[in-house]
């Protein structure tokens, strides 16, 4: 047994508590919303379904009251939370059980249970819904009804809000939820660990309350599967008469996973383009729908106008099937339709990096995919692939930024808002100031310079590359490649540092030193202007 349990815990099967009333949140700051807490497993052959062992659970101190998010705000300041021990010798479904004051129904609606969590092991997080079905008058009230892994990929040493998604056909009243916090095989734990939980609240949210997860889905983003093999996403495309045909490959027959993120790839447009969007689906009788997160606020938003069209602002941009119509509004007399119609960008879109999703689902606009009723996106073989979209004008913008120095286009034109046509390579040529010489420059290309290279929804907003003194020709000029402009706009930091010394003026007749010297200063100094001795890597060397 763990020493360190008694200071928390106490032995015991269930602890009854003082019944008081229904609440939107159990805090067990107070006895309200509960009536009693202890351990449970599905295995029916469990010691602790047989009586052979008590579970270790008790209301004690919350133990992490001084964690702070990344604002250094605290991130639980609860005063008592439940405290639990995760035993070896229970199933890989075994945990914590709240017995609520009063019930919920499931109902053919989805609702969301978030249950903050701290535990110091990896491993999926579940939970169980036990309760009966009205029309079963003499079912056990506290039989299995629903198992959910969390929506989230669980934290470890630190508070995390788990948060499932349930729902039921209706009729079904649950009076107990059990918070499973390890619904892995026991065998892989060495030893028994504590965990503990707080603030159990059901609501029609599937945000966590905390950190603020984005681009949300309804399952697991490493884990949701497929509950198939005939239905599966090879590859996402994009068509323009700008930017032409752009394909990328989707590796969900290998992966079978839900979530298909390959953000680390780029597709182009033009603001006011006309564009298509497409799926390599291999199947039948599935829907196809293209999203883009036109404010990257780090969501998708769809707006449906009653003639079921996208409505102003709308980020669900073109769907082939919608409640009988695709995006155009047009009537659909046959719902086996995958190909998305048409769409213009709009003129007014800043260039930028956007996040785009295309989804295969059935009849719905939910971007985090289809969970209603019997309509599961994983059950009819959809998948979800978020891809970075690239909105670029004609031209980039080029602008160079650093001390003791500039760097110029090749003709000599400074780089102030220097407009270069997108996709082509351009040319610079280094231009330090008088006792300088340069050592490379870096470059980024992209938007958003001030910022992080990935902003804080994940979205890669530039690129950064390093130049070396090396790669520059003797005129000082160095071409930056087409697929690096490219990427958006230019920004030039060019390396300058001081020049050698200069010493009293010595000659030399060695040739072959002559020619050593000349290689080694020969790009950045004019050897007419700079005789003499120069100190190099601490070396005098001579110069005729």
């Amino acid at each position: 047994m763990n020493h360190n349990l008694l200071k928390y815990l106490s032995l015991s099967v269930l602890m009854a508590v003082p019944a008081i009333g229904a609440a939107e949140m159990i805090d067990f700051e107070s006895n309200i919303g509960y009536k009693a807490v202890g351990v449970y497993d599905t295995w029916t052959s469990s010691p602790f379904r047989t009586g052979e062992l008590k579970g270790n659970v008790a209301i004690t101190d919350n133990p992490y009251t001084d964690e702070v998010n990344g604002n250094n705000n605290p991130i639980n300041e609860s005063t008592k939370v439940l405290g639990a021990q995760r035993s070896r010798f229970g199933s890989n479904r075994f945990g914590v059980r709240i017995d609520l004051e009063e019930s919920f129904e499931l109902t053919p609606e989805v609702k969301y249970v978030h249950i903050l969590l701290h535990k110091p092991v990896e491993g999926r997080v579940m939970l169980i819904g036990l309760g009966s079905r009205t029309e079963r008058t003499g079912q056990d009230q506290y039989t299995e009804q629903f198992w959910e892994l969390s929506n989230n990929t669980a934290s470890t040493d630190t508070w995390f809000d788990a948060v499932f998604p349930v729902k039921g056909a209706g009729g079904i009243d649950i009076r107990s939820l059990v918070l499973v916090p390890h619904c892995e095989s026991p065998h892989a734990l060495t030893e028994d660990f504590l965990f503990y939980i707080d603030d159990i609240e059901i609501n029609n949210e599937p945000t966590t309350r905390l950190s603020k997860e984005y681009y949300i889905v309804n399952g697991d983003k490493t884990s949701w599967k497929l509950d198939r093999d005939d239905r599966y996403t090879g590859s996402i495309s994009l068509s323009g008469l700008v930017d032409g045909n752009q394909t990328a490959a989707v590796s969900q027959k290998s992966n079978k996973l839900v979530y298909q993120d390959i953000t680390d790839q780029v597709f182009s447009a033009r603001p006011g383009e006309r564009l298509t969007p497409s799926v390599g689906f291999e199947g039948s009788w599935m829907h196809s729908y293209f999203y883009i997160d036109l404010n990257n606020d780090g969501k998708f938003e769809p707006v449906i106008t009653a003639q079921g069209t996208p409505g102003e602002g709308s980020e669900l941009i073109s769907y082939s099937y919608l409640d009988g119509k695709n995006s155009l509004g047009t009537s659909i007399s046959n719902s086996n339709v995958i190909t998305c119609p048409a769409f213009t960008l709009p003129a007014t879109l800043a260039p930028g990096m956007y996040r785009a999703r295309y989804k295969v689902d059935w009849d719905s606009s939910d971007p985090a995919g289809s969970i209603k009723g019997g309509n599961y996106i994983n059950d009819n073989g959809g998948v979800i692939v978020d891809i970075m979209l690239h909105v670029h004008n004609a031209e980039v913008t080029v602008n160079d930024h650093q001390l003791n120095g500039e760097v110029l286009a090749s003709d000599g034109s400074k780089l102030n808002a220097y407009k270069v046509a997108y996709n082509n390579d351009f040319t610079v040529k280094m231009n330090p100031e008088k006792g300088f010489i340069h050592d490379g420059m870096t470059i980024k290309c992209g938007y958003n310079f001030d910022g992080k290279e990935i902003d804080a929804y994940g979205n890669r907003q530039y690129y950064t590359y390093t130049i070396d003194a090396d790669a520059f020709n003797s005129d000082e000029m160095y071409t930056i490649p087409a697929a690096q402009m490219a990427k958006g706009n230019v920004l030039i930091l060019g390396n300058m540092k001081e020049s050698p010394s200069v010493i009293d003026s010595i000659a030399t007749d060695d040739i072959n030193k002559q020619s050593e010297i000349y290689d080694l200063l020969g790009r950045h100094l004019n050897k007419a202007e700079h005789p003499g001795i120069y100190i190099i890597d601490g070396e005098k060397i001579f110069i005729k």
